[in-house]
């Protein structure tokens, strides 16, 4: 098992455990493994003791170490490909207003940032446009990706971002107002917020330590 194969779904499933509380070290190291290894508490329970603490020890390494960082053009999630929107000027409006909302939260979210910004690539290795309405249906296929590839795209697109809504956080702000209900101050909230989060996640090493 290795970063590579570890999927978006099971990275947010094991940040959501590292969270909770009341548990202890022994049962959360457990619940890891399950997802990890992708296996039910009664499949663990007549897994050979010898063969769990192989799987212990190989999951410690998602909970230790850093996601590789890797250069992603284009991402496969199952038998489809997406290639990564780096010109932030051939974006749609919605396109920045949904990066922003995702934003707020880009590691529960990374795949729903991804999905705002990736053009689907056919069987003949034509590029189609980014839609809305596909918008549900690629974040969806996304979570099944390796989270090296989505959070490295994801990190190298908010970065970009980050850099382009401040140098435009005015004109960011009146667009937001006119196309929607929110106040001025709700607007730069908005705006302010993401920047913040996304700054955050950049710092993100790995998954979360489940002895912290």
């Amino acid at each position: 098992m290795t970063w590579n194969d570890l999927t978006v779904w099971q990275f947010i499933q094991i940040n959501k455990l590292s969270k909770e509380t009341g548990i202890d070290d022994f049962t959360k190291a457990q619940k890891a493994v399950c997802i990890i290894y992708d296996k039910t508490e009664l499949e663990l329970d007549r897994t050979k003791f010898r063969d769990y603490k192989q799987m212990e020890t190989e999951a410690g390494k998602f909970l230790n170490e850093a996601i590789p960082v890797k250069r992603v053009r284009t991402i496969r999630a199952g038998k489809r490909r997406f290639r990564l929107e780096s010109d932030l000027t051939k974006l749609e409006y919605r396109q920045y207003v949904e990066v922003l909302f995702f934003g707020k939260d880009p590691i529960e979210n990374m795949h729903l940032v991804v999905a705002s910004v990736v053009k689907p690539v056919n069987m003949f290795g034509i590029v189609k446009n980014n839609k809305v309405s596909d918008h549900k249906e690629v974040a969806e296929l996304l979570l099944n990706a390796s989270v090296v590839d989505i959070h490295n795209a994801c990190v190298f697109f908010c970065k970009l971002f980050m850099a382009l809504i401040r140098s435009t956080k005015d004109y960011l702000v009146r667009e937001i107002m006119s196309k929607s209900k929110m106040k001025k101050s709700e607007a730069e909230k908005l705006i302010t917020d993401s920047i913040n989060t996304m700054g955050g996640f950049f710092q993100q090493p790995g998954l979360p330590n489940m002895k912290g």
